[in-house]
């Protein structure tokens, strides 16, 4: 059921490749392209820049996977564990944290830079759109502002948001948003690194995601919705219900389609305009991370439990 009405919710919120064609049912918005097997669980993939090819980490590795077909262009041992993946805001470098280190990679030519030391552990790495300026989050809750440009650190600071679970920046880039185990949510600046706003949801959060308006998407554990929060008022302003709890959240390029990952039945995704549930796949297991590209042609689906990495086209 679609929830209107606002609810203020501070402090209450509350390697080889080779194709398996999985069975879809349904009127299913992107379409299987081609799996990778990774070998080792899948946890975190995106795409570079909003166009780019799409990357995935897996272990201690980095794959580049084409955007037009799927298959692996390189794949980039960083010879320790990866906690998380990203791109850098233009696509450029794809970039992973591991332990206290963010190692930068060149895309095309694939040749690693100097790895960058953080202060601590890196949990987040949160490029800002349309900018040289990303920020990473790091597991004791310290932020730092990293520069493209250069690859420096270039302002830090303490948020409190220790161990974060999930992390995401607004589409507008002004705000950092992360949450614990204990439900809590925090709203950071990008400004001054600081957390302007502190929210309680029911849960821990499991996945955060920009809409490409000012609202941010959230699943939290034990609740059977995908939940929007304006971030510009911290008003919970709509929920979209789905099937179960969900672990992970994305949407596509124009905010139309939500698909949130439910662990035991696959994929569910959700029509924004009318708040139904359009189509449901078990084809890819329970995965654990989803992106879709700008122009929602291409979708990347991190599945750990089948050892694999999706790719889906339109």
């Amino acid at each position: 059921m679609k929830v209107s009405a606002a609810i203020l919710v501070p402090l209450i919120l509350s390697a080889g490749c080779g194709p398996s064609s999985p069975s879809i049912q349904g009127d299913f918005p992107l379409f299987y392209l081609m799996d990778v097997d990774t070998g080792e669980p899948s946890m975190v993939c995106c795409f570079l820049g909003a166009q780019g090819d799409a990357l995935a980490a897996a272990g201690t590795r980095l794959l580049f996977l084409d955007r037009d077909v799927g298959f692996v262009k390189a794949d980039v041992n960083l010879s320790s564990p990866i906690a998380h993946a990203a791109s850098s805001p233009e696509g450029g470098y794809g970039l992973a944290v591991s332990g206290p280190l963010l190692h930068i990679v060149s895309n095309e030519t694939y040749i690693q830079r100097q790895p960058l030391p953080l202060p601590a552990p890196g949990a987040f790495i949160l490029p800002k759109p349309q900018s040289t300026l990303l920020v990473i989050l790091c597991s004791d809750g310290t932020a730092v502002k990293v520069s493209t440009s250069n690859w420096e650190i270039t302002a830090q600071g303490q948020t409190g948001a220790n161990n974060p679970g999930a992390a995401a920046m607004s589409s507008d880039g002004r705000y950092v948003f992360a949450g614990n185990a204990q439900g809590r949510v925090y709203r950071i600046s990008t400004v001054d690194l600081s957390s302007e706003m502190t929210f309680q949801a029911p849960g821990a959060v499991t996945d955060f995601f920009p809409l490409p308006g000012q609202e941010m998407l959230m699943t939290v554990e034990g609740v059977s919705q995908v939940w929007a929060v304006d971030v510009n008022t911290g008003l919970h302003t709509e929920s979209y219900d789905i099937t179960a709890p969900a672990v992970a959240v994305c949407a596509t390029g124009d905010g139309r389609f939500i698909y949130a990952s439910v662990p035991g039945q696959g994929i569910v995704i959700v029509d924004i305009l009318d708040n139904t549930i359009v189509t449901q796949s078990n084809a890819f297991g329970s995965p654990a991370d989803m992106a879709v590209n700008g122009n929602s042609t291409r979708a990347v689906i991190s599945c750990p439990d089948m050892l694999k990495v999706f790719m889906l086209q339109r």
